[in-house]
């Protein structure tokens, strides 16, 4: 049975549908209008319009509408139906992210806490202030919104990168792209709880390898997926500082006629450093192990 919006308020004056739960009226107006801003740069460089519903969902109502039953992480419902039991939502759509911060976010703090100590808890304190001195890095997981916002741009057009990986680290180049261009003042909160986290041990990560996560993907588990991601960060930090939007439109532009599924890893860091830069290459040739 297909899942509706009728427990959920729809927020108005934005040029997509917005929902939200009750009470949670403000912060899906801060949500759709990045979601808004993002998606008018986005779609000026890329040369197409996405569309999509916005969902910002309280604890109560995210099993009723989520993909994964991981409360707050963002995500988009292009994640197949019943990947987690979740219902068949009404449209295909839609991004989904939470109203209120996530126990998930916490997790993967506590691992960088534990391994860093005082210094990286300072830090992140400084960065994500929460409450009696804590660490909430909610501010972080906002943002991430674009990232599946950008996504659309693969799977509207529609065309599909050879490897799921490819697909993850355009998400972030999108999303590093906005922020560079959108809010340039949260670029502080887009990049210091994924560098901090990568300092921690690799004995944390059951899984490193491209190839692993090519295989498992979103399987290789929450926290294990977030190191992933938070690699994809700063190779994309590296890519756009090289060729900034020039770069993002390149990596767009160059798959969609391309047969690379076959491809070996050496035919695809080729046709990265060819076709988009030297630092796209490097997220192959310089990935940890």
């Amino acid at each position: 049975m297909g899942s509706n919006l009728s427990d959920l308020r729809l927020v108005h004056g934005f040029a997509f549908p917005t929902y939200a739960s009750e009470g949670a009226d403000e912060i899906a107006g801060v949500i759709a209008s990045r979601c808004q801003r993002a998606q008018t740069i986005l779609s000026d460089a890329l040369h197409f319009d996405p569309a999509f519903t916005l969902l910002v969902l309280s604890p109560d109502d995210w099993d009723a509408h989520a993909r994964t039953p991981i409360y707050a992480m963002p995500h988009n419902s292009k994640l197949p139906a019943g990947t987690y039991g979740a219902p068949d939502l009404p449209f295909d759509n839609a991004l989904i992210i939470g109203s209120q911060r996530g126990a998930f976010f916490d997790t993967m703090v506590d691992i960088a806490v534990a391994d860093l100590g005082d210094k990286a808890t300072t830090r992140l304190r400084d960065v994500y202030p929460g409450p009696n001195r804590g660490i909430d890095v909610a501010p972080f997981a906002n943002l991430l919104v674009v990232h599946e916002l950008a996504h659309l741009f693969e799977f509207q057009v529609p065309f599909r990168f050879p490897r799921r990986w490819l697909s993850e680290f355009f998400a972030n180049l999108c999303l590093h792209a906005y922020i560079e261009l959108g809010e340039p003042e949260t670029m502080t909160l887009l990049q210091t709880f994924p560098g901090i986290t990568l300092q921690a041990s690799a004995a944390h990560w059951k899984y490193r390898s491209l190839a692993d996560l090519e295989r498992l993907y979103i399987g290789v588990g929450g926290e294990n997926y977030a190191w992933f991601q938070f690699n994809l960060h700063e190779h994309a930090a590296n890519v756009y500082n090289a060729g900034g939007i020039d770069a993002v439109r390149k990596f767009h532009t160059a798959f969609q006629n391309q047969k690379l599924r076959e491809a070996t890893d050496e035919q695809l860091t080729d046709f990265l450093r060819t076709n988009i830069s030297e630092q796209a290459a490097a997220i192959i040739t310089s990935w940890p192990s």
